[in-house]
């Protein structure tokens, strides 16, 4: 058979049942579906070539950092974060992170699709450990640089209040703080004043317009309510806090000082110098008044010619030729002249007998008519006057600690001061009220001083002893006082209430004197009290543990140290000389030293120390203070400081440039030569071969091998200050403290030093830093500095 004849015959024999099969299936015929198409294959998303990493440039560990990408809208991708800080890498496209500990961390981002293409990209975000400085004033903007956890706001003195209105105020202080409240005080905003010199006074015309006026003829101005501070040139030479700055009726300024007068009409651009003399005050008369010699003379302005007005004599013409004369203005065209002479000899009475005389004058000084001025004391001290209505005819006036009173003009007067107080040391009114302090007294009066009542006090004020510290003054529409232990308030209810301002040594937590940290959080603070306090937020807050750690007579800075060799353990030299362990962590401490009083001790690890009796013999210890032995110091040198190394080894350092080494536990010394003479403060080494020394009038010394041989490092130091301390964080990281403020820090080992804005010039004792971001410092006056951002 054919081939064509059997294929026929083959379709003929399958055609049954393939007709079959479709009819099962629920098709054949012309019904059939088209036939299902073959899928096109869908390509894979693409990552993006321009992928990214969005991310804050510095974050915190309080707190969660964001993370995002560029490509976090696309689907089907993959992501997988690695933060550098060795946790668990992260699936999502936009994670939060919280980071354990402070430093720069290199964040990787990897994103792939499904089929397995992949791009990597990274960024770098700086960690800082803030949390302990929030709310602070800091050396830098933002919370940044070394902030003032004590005393708060800051550790520098307050100089001067004013307040504009009852809400709206400015107080200056030392290295060139200024502070804005709008709240009566409740809270202060701090104003950058551009300057680091002594702020002395501020004035202010309205809410907007003011001037301060600071050491090294500083003079700063604002039209702004102190949003912005322009430097003004000041043409006085006068550094010191006794001139006065003021706004005259007519708007212009005028400063006043030893006998000489400035004044400027035009906001402090431009200033003319008045004459010398006594005292030199300008009127609201529009006239000025000096004394020069027995004479009084007058200018028409501050440059004019001078004009004699009043001979200053008696009615005998003896001349009134003498230190006491003072010029009182005490109203708006009335003023009070008081002259005194030299006094001459009595060979009757075997006395200096001495005379006084006033003068008035209602018509800004162009004529006077003399006053009796009976009852007032003919003392030597000046004449202080305030006039307490608008005709001047009731005045108060201090002279010889007394306070006076007169209801004629000043004709006659009677003595004011209430029974059984003393010295009066100022007067003021405000308003109705008159307010004065005395000796041991703060007063005021509503019915022009004829009766007084006691003034209330914050609550931090009970007994008397206070009175010879506080600084009770007018602060513009608020009252003011100032006083170191309890600290400074306001008040802008005439003394009803009074808000704090700054703290003083004798807040909850008292005035810090050694504080030392055993990690980032947790730390121990003694106070100058001898009472010890534990932070567990970074120094933020305290919780008082003891109060025993005083022997209530004994306060110089070295009888007071505190160190964490580890996490549980630390030494406490506390203020009753005795030596303290912990093995806790700081929760408790104990003395197992018997009676001994010590003034000095260090320690080099957990088991190696050394410590310095009161009667000056050094001791040390290998075996963390549970056995002493009696040292022998350097005989050449008196010991500063001392290193305790591994065997038998010692390094000390003294007087005079001195360092000695001991490889027999002190029996014998040999001395190292420095070419130094000035004294050394502290040694230190970070790994037992690389050792530091920094001493007086800025000396760095550096040792590359464990104190053989010694090198003399130049570090940027003001006028020469002395360095009380160093550490190293790490063998490039390092930090200096000493006086003046200063605070050098090192990257490269030590290399170079550069300085960091420490904001005061208070000694700084005592550096430690923790982790790259996180540190504190101790100094002068219960200084107590904290670092969230390496101190930059």
């Amino acid at each position: 058979m054919s081939y064509r004849f059997a294929a026929r015959a083959a379709r003929l024999t399958l055609a049954p049942s393939l007709a079959l099969l479709l009819a099962a299936c629920g098709g054949g015929g012309a019904d059939a579906p088209p036939p299902v198409p073959v899928p096109v294959p869908v390509p894979p998303t693409p990552v993006p070539e321009n992928l990214s990493i969005t991310a804050p440039a510095i974050g915190d560990i309080a707190e969660p950092t964001v993370f995002g990408n560029s490509a976090a809208s696309l689907v089907k991708l993959q992501y997988s974060w690695d933060f550098g800080d060795g946790s668990t890498v992260s699936t999502e496209a936009a994670p939060k992170h919280v980071f354990a500990k402070p430093g720069d961390y290199e964040v990787k981002l990897r994103v792939s699709n499904e089929a397995g293409q992949f791009k990597e990209v990274k960024t770098t975000v700086s960690v800082n450990n803030q949390a302990a400085v929030r709310g602070l004033e800091c050396s830098g903007v933002q919370e940044t640089g070394w902030c003032w956890q004590a005393p708060r706001p800051t550790g520098h003195a307050l100089s001067s209040i004013v307040f504009a209105t009852s809400t709206t105020g400015w107080r200056v202080g030392a290295f060139g703080e200024i502070f804005k409240t709008v709240d009566a005080g409740q809270t202060w905003a701090r104003q950058r004043s551009g300057v680091t010199a002594d702020l002395q006074e501020v004035v202010f015309a309205d809410d907007k317009i003011g001037w301060i006026r600071g050491s090294n003829s500083t003079l700063l101005s604002t039209r702004d309510g102190g949003s912005t501070w322009t430097a003004l040139a000041a043409p006085w030479q006068f550094d010191n806090d006794s001139g006065k700055l003021s706004i005259l009726a007519d708007g212009s300024l005028q400063y006043s000082a030893y006998g000489t007068v400035y004044l400027s009409a035009d906001a402090g651009k431009t200033w003319s110098m008045g004459g010398n003399g006594n005292a030199l005050v300008g009127t609201a008369g529009g006239a000025y008044l000096s004394l020069s010699g027995d004479k009084l003379v007058r200018y028409s302005s501050v440059i004019g010619t001078a004009v004699d007005v009043l001979q200053l004599k008696d009615t005998d013409g003896s001349s009134f030729y003498g230190y006491s004369s003072s010029i009182s203005p005490v109203g708006d065209k009335t003023v009070i002249v008081r002259a005194r002479n030299y006094g001459s000899w009595d060979p009757v009475t075997f006395q200096y007998v001495y005379r006084q005389a006033v003068w008035r004058s209602d018509d800004a000084g162009l004529s006077w008519s003399r006053l009796a001025a009976t009852g007032l004391a003919n003392e030597s001290d000046l004449l202080q006057l305030r006039a307490l209505d608008g005709a001047a005819k009731t005045l108060v006036g201090q002279v010889g600690g007394v306070l006076y009173r007169s209801e004629d003009g000043g004709a006659s007067w009677a003595q004011a001061s209430p029974v059984g107080t003393y010295g009066v040391r100022s007067v003021f009114a405000q308003g109705a009220r008159v307010y004065a302090q005395w000796d041991y007294a703060l007063r005021y009066s509503d019915d022009l001083g004829r009766n007084w009542k006691d003034l209330t006090l914050p609550a931090s004020f009970k007994g008397n002893n206070y009175f010879y510290s506080l600084a009770f003054r007018e602060a513009g529409a608020a009252l003011m006082l100032v006083d170191s232990e309890r600290g400074s308030f306001v008040s802008l209810n005439q003394g009803a209430s009074w808000v704090l301002v700054r703290e003083g040594n004798a807040s909850a937590q008292g005035s810090p004197h050694s504080v030392a940290f055993r990690d980032a959080k947790n730390g121990a603070m003694v106070n100058t009290r001898g009472e010890l306090f534990l932070s567990a937020d970074g120094g933020k807050t305290w919780t008082l543990k003891r109060s025993d750690l005083s022997s209530g007579n004994y306060y110089p800075y070295s009888a007071g140290r505190l160190q964490f060799l580890s996490a549980k353990t630390g030494y406490l030299l506390s203020l009753d000389r005795r030596l303290y362990k912990t093995s806790d962590g700081g929760e408790t401490w104990a003395s197992g030293l018997g009676s001994t009083l010590w003034t000095a001790m260090g320690f080099s690890d957990e088991s190696k120390g050394w410590a310095r009796t009161d009667a000056g013999k050094f001791w040390l210890t290998r075996d963390g203070s549970s056995n002493w032995t009696e040292l022998t110091p350097p005989p050449s040198f008196s010991t500063a400081d001392l290193r305790v190394d591994a065997g038998t080894a010692l390094t000390a350092v003294g007087s005079g440039g001195g360092i000695a080494q001991s490889s027999d536990d002190g029996k014998t010394w040999t001395l190292r030569y420095t070419g130094l003479r000035e004294a050394l403060n502290r040694l230190y080494s970070f790994d037992g071969k690389v050792f530091w020394v920094v001493g007086a009038a800025g000396t760095v010394l550096r040792s590359d091998d464990a104190g053989l041989s010694w090198t003399q490092q130049r570090v940027p130091v003001p006028s020469q200050a002395g360095l009380m301390d160093i550490q190293f964080l790490d063998a490039k990281n390092g930090w200096i403290v000493g006086e003046q403020g200063t605070i050098l820090v090192t990257r490269d080992g030590g290399k170079t030093w550069t300085p960091q804005a420490s904001g005061t010039r208070k000694t700084l004792r005592s550096v430690q830093v923790m982790d790259i971001r996180t540190g504190w410092i101790v100094g002068d006056e219960g200084t107590l500095l904290a670092t969230g951002t390496g101190g930059n």
